[in-house]
């Protein structure tokens, strides 16, 4: 089937959706609703209460590491001007929390740097007994800890050695679990990954940044579906050094003319109104979620930012809900900003929210095993286990992604 049969099925099958929507009740939870104009949230509108329920359910002990590390201050010094410098959080454990776990994984691992050098710049411990430390020339982190029904972590720091000759990669690996290898520039490009690793739901995740002359960092926290039509998301997020600067929450889901769309508002550590996000979602079967992407204006409608990251709302036995995180830069105005998977365009006009400018293919090929990218127009259910398609090496996936 050529793509634009494709995309005329399912045009159709939006149309046929939407004429069987009757029975449809738009998501609308806590006064804020997808159908209103940014989902109901206005300018210096304050953190919806939702927030502090879900955050204060979901508490991150996150125990600083602090240390005037003088050879950290030296290869930054050191470090080549055109190769990239990058901060890398790492999680590993339950993401997020699930209390109904009682069963302890151990995850030995090591974070290697071929020819650069790693620092920790922050550790998130739950038992005393975890430990993170440098190998000896800095070449690496090695990492022993036990996770239960929460996740550790560390952010670390990688910076190029200035006689490099080799290629610049990093490796990221737990024994029996996971293992990874990245080219430095794949990290500075802003990388993430959520992977799944053992029958317990454990996870690792990993979200890159590039060191940048305008301020940005990461973002995490929980995204919980609450009905067939959408969910809620709330978060934090952070500086390039893990410090937490604030707060982000808002209302997810699929509108009744189909948008996949997220709207909500981020705020100061006290709370305070900053600025209102808008943005878009899409699934992607093969990731056990999907993916964002977004913007934020401020109180004059002025561009704040962009956001991207990774989402997963099928939580593991026990979990009271999904989570996300990714990444964030804001626009400063000491370089261009990057819009990464927005249209440059959409983020200098006056639309609600910009969407990505690659729409995910129809179907999806793994092997001979197909998995459909979009889920049902009336409903906004997501089964990658639907779907009646034929993959082959030699040509497109044929696909009748029907729900």
């Amino acid at each position: 089937m050529k793509k634009t049969q494709i995309r005329l099925f399912f045009g159709m099958l939006a149309l046929a959706a939407w004429a069987g929507c009757a029975e449809y009740q738009e998501f609308s939870y806590g006064g804020y609703s997808l159908e209103q104009q940014n989902g109901g949230f206005t300018v210096n509108s304050a953190a919806p209460q939702f927030a502090s329920e879900e955050l204060n359910e979901s508490l991150v002990q996150e125990l600083s590491y602090i240390n005037d590390d003088d050879e950290e201050q030296q290869a930054e010094n050191q470090a080549p001007q055109q190769k990239p410098i990058v901060t890398l959080r790492l999680l590993w454990g339950q993401f997020p929390a699930n209390p109904q776990l009682d069963s302890a994984t151990r995850f030995q691992g090591i974070v290697y740097a071929q020819g650069a050098r790693v620092f920790i710049q922050r550790v998130l411990f739950y038992e005393r007994q975890d430990f993170g430390r440098h190998c000896a020339d800095r070449a690496c982190v090695v990492i022993d800890s036990v996770t239960k029904p929460h996740h550790d972590g560390l952010v670390l720091k990688i910076v190029p050695r200035p006689d490099a000759n080799v290629p610049l990669r990093v490796f990221v690996g737990f024994k029996d679990l996971y293992g990874r290898v990245l080219e430095l520039e794949e990290l500075a490009g802003g990388f993430s990954e959520l992977a799944t690793v053992d029958a317990l739901g454990n996870k690792v995740a990993l979200q890159a940044v590039r060191r940048s002359l305008c301020p940005g960092g990461t973002i995490q926290g929980l995204w919980k579906r609450l009905s067939s039509r959408g969910g809620i998301f709330a978060g934090r997020w952070l500086d390039e050094a893990g410090q937490a600067n604030g707060v982000l929450a808002g209302i997810w889901g699929r509108r009744a003319n189909g948008e996949q769309v997220f709207f909500g508002i981020y705020g100061d550590k006290e709370r305070n109104f900053l600025g209102l996000l808008k943005g878009t979602y899409r699934f992607y079967p093969a990731l056990g979620g999907g993916r964002l992407a977004g913007h934020w204006v401020g109180r004059g409608g002025e561009l704040g930012g962009v956001l991207f990251g990774i989402f997963h709302d099928r939580p593991a036995d026990g979990a009271l809900s999904g989570g996300f995180h990714g990444r964030y830069r804001l626009n400063c105005g000491k370089e261009a900003l990057d819009p990464g998977d927005l249209p440059a365009d959409c983020l200098n006009t006056d639309a609600e929210y910009c969407a990505p400018g690659n729409e995910p293919p129809a179907c999806e090929c793994n092997g001979r095993d197909c998995s459909c990218n979009y889920g049902s127009g009336a409903q906004g259910e997501q089964d990658p286990n639907l779907g009646n398609c034929t993959c082959s090496a030699a040509a497109e996936p044929e696909c009748s992604c029907q729900f």
